[in-house]
């Protein structure tokens, strides 16, 4: 008689790449690649990063105006929501 083999269900990615899919979905398929991979160290903070904040820190890293740049902002922010939802609690990140 065989076993017959069980497989584990997945692990969901860790958090940290999570974040590295959405950079790169940011950076690929926007264009936008001026955000440093060290940004999520720096931000975090007791309240949760929301996808306006997110999009608007991207912009000043391209060196343009948030508030300029609604098609930009919008489309970033959409990715954000895809990755993470409306908002990401970062207190985890550097645990």
């Amino acid at each position: 008689m065989s076993k017959r083999r069980r497989w584990k269900k997945a692990r969901p990615p860790s958090l940290d790449k999570q974040i590295s899919y959405l950079m790169d979905d940011v950076c690929v398929g926007l264009g936008f690649c001026s955000l440093p991979r060290g940004y999520w160290q720096s931000v975090a903070r007791a309240e949760p990063l929301s996808a306006r904040l997110f999009a608007h820190d991207v912009l000043l890293a391209e060196g343009m105006a948030p508030d300029q740049e609604e098609a930009g902002r919008s489309a970033i922010e959409a990715r954000f929501r895809r990755h993470f939802g409306d908002a990401l609690d970062l207190g985890s990140v550097n645990e």
